[in-house]
């Protein structure tokens, strides 16, 4: 019983995450797979998926390349919060 608690006390403990500075993490990726889509899509001429769909869209508006950089930095803000909150329950949470 004895070596039970020792063993209790020397696992380690997990540190909680900030679920804001995860969500920051996550707005920064989404703008940077953003950057990279723009680059790849646009500026290499890759075919991309709504191109596919609908022909007739003008892949090179900037309103569409707008609303997909706020969609991915949104989107990344969400997931990280998320993320971090649901990390952080399971910390909490007793087996």
């Amino acid at each position: 019983m004895a070596a039970r608690r020792v063993l209790r006390r020397a696992a380690p403990a997990f540190a909680k995450l900030n679920p804001k500075a995860l969500a920051m993490t996550g707005a920064i990726i989404g703008l940077i797979c953003a950057i990279i889509g723009v680059i790849w899509h646009v500026g290499m001429g890759q075919p991309s998926i709504m191109q596919i769909l609908y022909p007739a869209m003008a892949i090179t508006s900037p309103l569409l390349w707008v609303g997909c950089f706020i969609l991915f930095i949104v989107v990344g803000y969400i997931l990280g919060y998320v993320l971090a909150a649901l990390y952080n329950w399971s910390l909490n949470r007793r087996y």
